[in-house]
C-alpha cells in the first residue's frame, strides 16, 4: 500500500477547502430567498451535512442541527483491505432514515440497515452473509438558533437487530453536538464532535471500545449543484494506538427540485490504525 507523506492530504484539502470558499464569494451575489439558515428557499434542499462516516446505521455521522421531517433512502459500501495478514473486507447495503419533530425545539431521528451484505476473506477461508443491519435511534434539541448559526445537541443508541451475527450482539451510544454556519446564502459550513462508546457481548463476556470524532465540512451552492468538501479526525481506545484516522471527504450534491437532494458522498480514511480503504454512499433525501 503506498502511503502519502502525513502533511500531504491535510495540506491538499486545506488548500481544496480554501479555493471552495473562495469561489463561494464570487457566487454568492445573488441571494437566495431563505430567511434562516436551515431554510435556503428557491429550488434548493436543505442544508445537510456530508453523509458518510464509518459506522453502521446512523452512528458516528454528523446530524443535520435543524431536524424537521426529513426521509432518506442510501445505499452505502466499504472496503477493507490488509495485505499483511492476508485479510479483506467488504460491505454494502441500504439505510432508511429520517427525522420527526417533537415540538419546536425536540426531534427524533432513526436509521435501519434493512439489507446488508457483508463478504470476508481471511487467507484461504471465505465467509458472506446477507440480512438486517443495525439500528439507530435518537434524541436532538437545538440550543442556538439564528440567521446564520444553528447548534444542537443529540444522543443515540445503537440496537443489535442484525441478523449476520449469530452469537455476538453489540449495542452502542454516542452523545454529540452538531452546528450549521452560513456566512452566505449559498455557503453552508457543518461542524460536528461526539463521542461513541461500543459494547459487544459474547456469552459472558463483554468488549468495550470508545472513539471520539470531530468533522468539519463546507459546501457551496451553484445553482442545482453542490461541491462539498470535509474532513473527519477519530481517536479511540485501540490497544494498537490511539489515533484511528484523519479522512479528507468529498460530496455533490444536486438539487433536482425544492426541498429534494440526490448526494454522492465518499472519505478515505489515512494514517491511523483503521486499515478501511474508501467508503462511499449514494442517498435521495426529501424533506417536508
Amino acid at each position: 500500500i503506498l502511503r502519502t507523506p502525513p502533511c500531504s492530504p491535510m495540506s491538499a484539502l486545506s488548500a481544496a477547502m480554501s479555493a471552495l470558499l473562495g469561489l463561494s464569494l464570487v457566487t454568492t451575489l445573488a441571494s437566495a430567498q431563505g430567511s434562516t439558515v436551515c431554510e435556503r428557499g428557491g429550488r434548493s434542499g436543505p442544508r445537510l451535512p456530508l453523509g458518510v462516516t464509518l459506522g453502521e446505521a446512523d452512528l458516528g455521522m454528523t446530524p443535520s442541527p435543524c431536524g424537521g421531517r426529513v426521509l432518506s433512502l442510501e445505499g452505502r459500501g466499504t472496503a477493507l483491505l490488509e495485505l499483511d495478514d492476508f485479510y479483506g473486507a467488504i460491505d454494502a447495503g441500504a439505510v432508511i432514515s429520517g427525522s420527526y419533530p417533537l415540538s419546536d425545539r425536540w426531534w427524533l431521528s432513526g436509521a435501519i440497515a434493512p439489507l446488508q451484505f457483508r463478504f470476508v476473506q481471511n487467507a484461504s477461508i471465505a465467509a458472506t452473509t446477507l440480512g438486517l443491519g443495525a439500528t439507530t435511534l435518537g434524541l436532538h434539541a437545538w440550543l442556538v438558533d439564528g440567521a446564520r448559526w444553528r447548534v444542537s445537541a443529540y444522543g443515540r443508541l445503537r440496537f443489535p437487530t442484525e441478523t449476520g451475527r449469530q452469537y455476538a450482539a453489540t449495542v452502542g451510544v454516542e452523545p454529540g453536538v452538531a452546528a450549521l454556519w452560513s456566512p452566505s446564502p449559498r455557503v453552508t459550513v457543518a461542524l460536528g464532535a461526539s463521542l461513541q462508546g461500543l459494547f459487544t457481548v459474547l456469552g459472558s463476556h463483554t468488549v468495550s471500545r470508545m472513539t471520539a470524532q470531530v468533522t468539519a465540512d463546507v459546501g457551496v451552492l451553484l445553482r442545482w449543484f453542490e461541491p462539498v468538501l470535509g474532513a473527519e479526525l477519530r481517536v479511540g481506545t485501540d490497544d494498537d494506538g490511539a489515533f484511528e484516522y484523519i479522512a479528507p471527504k468529498l460530496g455533490l450534491r444536486f438539487h433536482p427540485g425544492r426541498r429534494w437532494v440526490i448526494a454522492l458522498d465518499a472519505m478515505m480514511p489515512l494514517g491511523g490504525v483503521d486499515r478501511t480503504l474508501a467508503r462511499a454512499a449514494l442517498g435521495v433525501t426529501r424533506a417536508w
